[in-house]
């Protein structure tokens, strides 16, 4: 399940992910939010991602968030942050985007720092 918000005031797309991502749901979610951010035309905007509430990700769904994330900072938005359940993940997804989190460009979040 996912949901996609265009946030004018704070111009953020906001992407959230729950329960079970099955690849195919994932593909969609890639392909929703990317056709909102050309819709937009615009790359002076953030995005965050919020997989705090996934339960579990199916095979190949980690690597095409990924994919998602580093297409959004080639083509120059912002920032991207994402929030994770854990610490663990968090440190995961750092350390996949270093270069952009000590750039700044990149930021990951878990739960219990955001709230």
């Amino acid at each position: 399940m996912y949901l996609l918000n265009w946030n004018e005031t704070q111009t953020r797309i906001e992407g959230s992910l729950g329960g079970r991502i099955t690849f195919a749901e994932a593909k969609v979610f890639v392909d929703d939010l990317t056709a909102l951010h050309q819709k937009l035309q615009t790359n002076d905007l953030t995005v965050r991602i919020d997989r705090s509430r996934v339960s579990k990700l199916d095979d190949g769904v980690e690597d095409l968030l990924s994919k998602l994330t580093l297409g959004f900072l080639k083509t120059g938005v912002n920032k991207v942050t994402t929030i994770t359940k854990t610490d663990a993940e968090a440190t995961h997804l750092i350390n996949l985007n270093l270069q952009a989190t000590l750039e700044g460009s990149n930021e990951v979040l878990a739960l219990a720092q955001v709230a």
